[in-house]
């Protein structure tokens, strides 16, 4: 049942079992207006600006994603066909049910986006893509969001079906179980994905901006100068699967400042060292996994030469929000960054609103890549 509180004005819109064939008269049937007589704020509107489908393997990642489709289509109304591929249940079967998601417009009723769910089991899994094709908005441009716990690209025949409909790909490296695997693979599909102008969008990356802002802004030469030229260790903490994030950020760093990995990644317990070649020296990166807490990136220490000493600027969060930057060993002022804590709906609803490439994160991705096959080596 989808509901639109509205106080008295609440008006409810049915989620409702169909066939797959009847699914688009299933969804005509919802835009019938009511009753002449009927005030102005039960007056229903279509609104759709791209296809947006969804895909998860299984209903605990599906029910999740429907309570934060109301928020998405907020941001960016959509046709949203939410596919769910659960290949463990038996036994095979398809199903499908359509409703509406729908904000109030001021005083001139509700603005609505669609959604259909498919739901299937077993080796029925293979029809999702075929029915999600017949469903789509051919004049619109269509996004795929790939939610499940692996690499898009480690989907086998049915992710290669729904990217082929799709403009762009988005998922999460966020709490992938396998990282190196997941993070070579997704680089070499990357190379691919871009040779076709496919474009990609990790949401881990999405969550690194304030990061990276406050790192760019911290050794900027006005305010430490000739840091960026003799850094000599960069050492990053961060939490349980967090790696591939920690990754991208080292791939940042390293892209942006001309850095060369070199050699192969050594581990002691929690703990991972890299080398990187400069045009002068060489630089240690240390990674440290925190086992508790969030799977982010929690700290960033950059350590570099002042005349025969060393200095040291570390970037933490300091709770929801709130990035803290501070130095040792040099006389510059402290700073804080206020970055409210994006959902993932809101991410995933401004990457439908503002779609382009993102050259740096593609460079950086494939940097991260030869430290995860170094990791591989270890």
């Amino acid at each position: 049942m989808s509901s639109i509180p509205l106080g008295p004005k609440e008006i409810t819109l049915p989620s409702q079992p169909v066939d797959l064939a009847a699914i688009e008269h299933a969804l005509s049937k919802l835009w019938k207006q009511p009753d002449p007589q009927a005030p102005e704020h039960a007056l229903l509107t279509r609104a759709c600006m791209s296809n947006l489908i969804v895909f998860c393997t299984n209903q605990d990642q599906a029910d999740l994603i429907t309570q934060e489709l109301d928020e998405i289509v907020l941001f960016h109304p959509s046709r949203v066909l939410l596919l769910i591929g659960d290949t463990h249940k038996s036994p095979p079967r398809i199903e499908a049910f359509v409703s509406a998601l729908c904000h109030l417009a001021g005083n001139h009723g509700q603005v609505c986006s669609e959604h259909v769910t498919i739901s299937a089991t077993g080796n029925a899994v293979q029809r999702l893509p075929s029915t999600a094709r017949s469903l789509l908005i051919g004049d619109l441009p269509t996004s795929l969001w790939w939610v499940s716990h692996e690499a898009p690209s480690l989907g086998g025949d049915l992710f290669s079906e729904l990217e082929e409909m799709a403009d762009q790909v988005v998922y999460s490296s966020l709490g992938w179980t396998e990282p190196a695997r997941d993070i070579i693979a997704t680089a070499r599909w990357a190379v691919e994905a871009e040779a076709t102008d496919t474009l990609i969008a990790d949401l881990a990356w999405r969550r690194l901006k304030p990061w990276r802002s406050l790192i760019g802004q911290s050794l900027d030469p006005a305010a430490v100068p000739r840091a960026l030229e003799t850094i000599t260790e960069v050492a990053i903490e961060y939490g349980q699967r967090g790696l591939p994030q920690t990754w991208l950020l080292l791939g940042w760093l390293a892209s942006r400042l001309g850095w060369q990995p070199i050699g192969v990644a050594h581990r002691r317990g929690d703990e991972w060292r890299w080398t990187f070649q400069a045009l002068d020296r060489t630089v240690e990166a240390r990674t440290r996994l925190i086992p508790d807490g969030d799977p982010e990136v929690r700290s960033v220490a950059v350590s570099w030469k002042v005349e025969k000493a060393t200095a040291t600027m570390t970037v933490a969060s300091h709770g929801p929000g709130k990035l803290g930057m501070c130095y040792q060993g040099v006389d510059a002022q402290p700073r804080l960054l206020v970055a409210p804590n994006q959902s993932r709906a809101t991410l995933i609803g401004l990457r439908l609103k503002n779609r382009e490439r993102d050259p740096i994160f593609d460079t950086a991705l494939q940097v991260a890549r030869h430290l995860a096959e170094s990791s591989s080596s270890a």
